[in-house]
């Protein structure tokens, strides 16, 4: 026999209430059967427990599902084989800090709720709506094709630009950038819909805000973006877990007698089963992601640390050259932890050549002037990388006290076929005699490239016909380049040499 129980329920008290009430049920110590009743009213506890499962699930401020609440959804409904969703879309508000600025927060908090009911109404029965978090909303939508989902985007964005948003005699206009994905399966995870249709709204925010777009691998601005969103997640990753490594490319001196190694520093990234990354996908990534100075911070601690710990190979170099983002530039906080960490190894820093874009010091002048100001008193030296990829006006340069200039690699890959890039590199080398700086040419991938470049008088090649990238942790004391020379034979060398005279003549 069951000598004790207990339950706890909702009871419909007189005045039209619930009250939870935990019912004791124990069997009294005798023949009689009888059972003891004791009834507790537990609604505090429940109460409290209620408010703390609303503070786990929902927005305090718009009511909305959070983010936690959204995806668990997600999941609850893919693990019970119920109706799941076919669509998710990812909303941002457009100029939400512009009503922050000048309404103040509280003006701000009353949009997000006005935001948030219009959604509600906007959307079908059954779709959830939620705050994931700030000014951004997510939606899913259950059994929709591609059309319906699009009509209701195309009503979202029409209806909330129609929305006025007045706040103490203030008029705000309010639109949102909209993006939306489909589901490829039910085994997909809602971060991973959620990271296209973010994507998709990005992207609508690059074309002017106040529309949508559905996402498609097939445009290429979309796919680009979602690349460069995962890629983002890699790059912080590999920051923490210490998955980047230092690669070298070698810069052969091809006039004067430097002798000397000069190296580029290249950066690889490896994921967490030590597949690479390609630079072309995680450095532009970290570029719109604002990593950029993170990496160069992880590519200039290392390189010195290396040269601190090699001071036999670091004192045969004669140049190590480093990329610097455009976005370090414009990172006070860099720039001086840049000053700070150059200025504790000044037995390394006078090999180093900091690279910057062209393009970047062109639109940056006094950044770059800034950073000039910074490296050059230390001992370093100054590159221009993609020289002449926009070719507008040189005067630039009379403010730019560089030491070299990297010709982009569009004039030196069809060098020896197009008589226009011989003129250009002529031009080029020209420049760099009258105003006293090395030119260096990148993308030498034959002999034949690198042997005009020479005829043609640029300083440096730099290549795959000259070395491939290696790990910096492969190089030794004693190593040294003589490529192409020996490569060529007289007859060939005599062909180019005319060829360049007959250039000359035209």
């Amino acid at each position: 026999m069951l000598e004790q129980a207990w339950c706890e329920l909702p009871v419909l008290c007189c005045d039209g209430k619930f009250n939870w009430l935990k019912l004791s049920f124990s069997a009294l110590p005798n023949e009689s059967e009888q059972v003891l009743l004791v009834a507790e009213n537990v609604n505090d506890r429940h109460k409290l427990a209620d408010e703390l499962s609303f503070q786990t699930n929902f927005d305090n401020l718009t009511g909305l599902p959070n983010r936690a609440y959204f995806e668990s959804y997600y999941s609850l409904s893919r693990d019970a084989e119920t109706q799941m969703p076919t669509f998710a879309a990812f909303l941002n508000l457009d100029q939400f800090q512009v009503v922050n600025n000048i309404s103040g927060h509280k003006a701000g908090d009353k949009l997000l709720c006005q935001v948030a009911i219009r959604l509600k109404q906007l959307v079908r029965k059954g779709d959830v709506v939620s705050r994931l978090g700030g000014d951004e909303f997510g939606i899913l939508m259950h059994a929709i094709d591609e059309e319906a989902a699009s009509h209701i985007a195309e009503r979202i964005c029409e209806q909330l630009s129609q929305h006025e948003f007045v706040w103490d005699k203030r008029k705000h206009s309010v639109s949102v950038s909209m993006g939306v994905a489909a589901f490829n399966g039910s085994d997909e995870e809602i971060s991973e819909v959620l990271a296209r249709a973010d994507a998709a709204c990005r992207v609508v925010k690059e074309r002017g805000r106040n529309s949508w777009c559905m996402y498609s691998s097939s445009d290429p601005q979309v796919d680009r973006r979602y690349t460069d969103m995962n890629a983002s997640v890699d790059v912080v990753g590999a920051l923490a877990l210490d998955k980047f490594e230092l690669y070298y490319q070698p810069i052969e001196p091809l006039l004067g007698d430097d002798n000397g190694l000069h190296l580029e520093i290249l950066l690889r990234m490896f994921t967490e089963d030590g597949a690479i990354v390609s630079p072309a996908v995680f450095l532009p990534a970290a570029e719109r992601y604002n990593l950029a100075s993170r990496v160069d911070r992880w590519v200039i601690d290392n390189l010195l640390h290396w040269g601190g710990t090699h001071l036999d190979i670091w004192d045969e170099l004669s140049m190590v050259a480093i990329n610097l983002s455009a976005t370090s530039l414009d990172d006070s906080e860099f720039m001086n932890w840049l000053e700070i960490r150059l200025m504790a190894e000044p037995e390394l820093v006078s090999k180093l050549c900091f690279e910057i874009t062209e393009t970047a010091a062109v639109s940056q002048l006094d950044l770059a002037t800034a950073l000039i100001d910074l490296v050059k008193p230390l001992g370093c030296k100054l590159a221009l990388d993609d020289f002449g990829s926009g070719f507008s006006s040189f005067a630039y340069l009379k403010l730019l006290d560089v030491d070299f200039v990297k010709i982009d690699g569009q004039f030196v890959r069809h060098l020896c076929d197009d008589n226009s890039d011989q003129a250009i590199v002529t031009a080029i080398c020209q420049l760099g005699r009258d105003m006293d700086f090395d030119i260096i040419a990148e993308f030498v991938e034959s002999s034949e490239i690198g042997y005009r470049l020479k005829s043609l008088g640029v300083d440096f090649a730099q290549g795959y016909a000259i070395a491939k990238p290696a790990k910096l942790s492969t190089l030794t004391r004693g190593e040294s380049l003589h490529w192409f020379m020996n490569e060529l034979s007289g007859e060939q060398a005599s062909e180019i040499g005319d060829e360049l005279t007959l250039v000359s003549r035209k």
